[in-house]
């Protein structure tokens, strides 16, 4: 996803971080507001009317995105061995990054629990009830945005939507701060050069 962000940036304009710290708000999220799953094939998927098959499709796109989110968190990744763990453990770290709000970890941390009951019981079923719990942990405002009646597809799109929004919306700050960083070292490098003093030539004048 680095390589694909350099990209974007590059295509865009933005050639230095000075280039960023001068792009404006608009320009820049649109650099960033890119997803990193296959968004038509998790939506072709889902489309299966099958519960189990649903849940599987979704928990699967939180945990990369989750992989994805830490390892451009995190600069030295491969000490924790990320691609090893699952979605809990990465879900729990972005949670405790601050990158990952209350609402969205305990909404994935149920969904997670669901899938490892699915995964592990031949007789387990995902009734409405899990459904009525799951709907219940997002303000309405959220589903009735999309002009429908909330169904357990729809709060799942919901959530890996919400983390891969999270997702990008760091990438713009830390793209912000890049760009800070390099303001400031201009305006330290321009103080440091009014300091210096100018060569002034001195005229000697001579007697005969």
């Amino acid at each position: 996803m680095k390589a694909a962000l350099e990209k974007r940036l590059v295509e865009a304009g933005l050639l230095s971080d000075l280039d960023i710290h001068d792009c404006e708000d608009d320009k820049l999220w649109e650099v960033c507001n890119f997803d990193c799953y296959d968004q038509r094939l998790l939506f072709k998927r889902m489309r299966l009317n099958n519960r189990w098959s649903q849940l599987i499709h979704a928990h699967s796109a939180l945990d990369h995105i989750a992989s994805e989110f830490l390892f451009q968190r995190l600069p030295n990744k491969d000490v924790l061995r990320i691609d090893r763990w699952g979605l809990q453990q990465k879900i729990d770290l972005l949670h405790a990054l601050g990158l990952c709000g209350k609402p969205l970890h305990s909404t994935i941390t149920f969904l997670n629990s669901l899938r490892n009951k699915a995964a592990h019981r031949l007789n387990f079923s995902i009734e409405d009830a899990h459904v009525s719990d799951l709907l219940s942990r997002y303000p309405a405002e959220i589903f009735d945005s999309a002009g429908r009646k909330p169904g357990f597809v729809h709060a799942l799109v919901v959530t890996v939507a919400l983390l891969e929004g999270e997702r990008q919306r760091d990438v713009f700050t830390s793209l912000r701060k890049r760009g800070a960083k390099a303001n400031a070292r201009r305006v330290l490098d321009d103080w440091e050069a009014a300091k210096r003093p100018t060569n002034v030539g001195v005229v000697i004048e001579g007697g005969n």
